[in-house]
């Protein structure tokens, strides 16, 4: 459980940092800075990559986090590098990131 506690450290660091980098910028801003783009990109791959490193005790623990869509968020940045979708992205990081906050905060306390 203290690996995980660190995998979960790190989900909750990278989704404050995502949504700090996009909290005083617009969306059009956003599409033409490279530099946050790959920031954000960067943070949501690990934030994809962690829930691959927490045990299965863990996962069952806290089923009602979005492992499948972490996951799959990171997979098609990784994968579908060529063909990312910054919408999808800013809306991950808007609507989704602040609940994930919440969440990991709560197992962390």
């Amino acid at each position: 459980m203290q690996r995980d506690i660190s995998y979960f450290s790190d989900i909750l660091e990278s989704s404050k940092l995502a949504v700090n980098y996009l909290k005083k910028i617009s969306f059009q801003e956003f599409t033409r800075d490279t530099a946050i783009q790959d920031a954000v990109i960067r943070r949501i791959e690990i934030i994809g990559e962690a829930p691959n490193r927490i045990s299965d005790i863990s996962r069952q623990m806290y089923v009602h986090l979005p492992w499948i869509e972490m996951k799959g968020m990171r997979n098609l940045l990784i994968y579908d590098y060529d063909e990312i979708d910054l919408k999808e992205v800013w809306n991950t990081v808007k609507n989704d990131l602040p609940f994930l906050i919440k969440e990991i905060e709560k197992i962390l306390n």
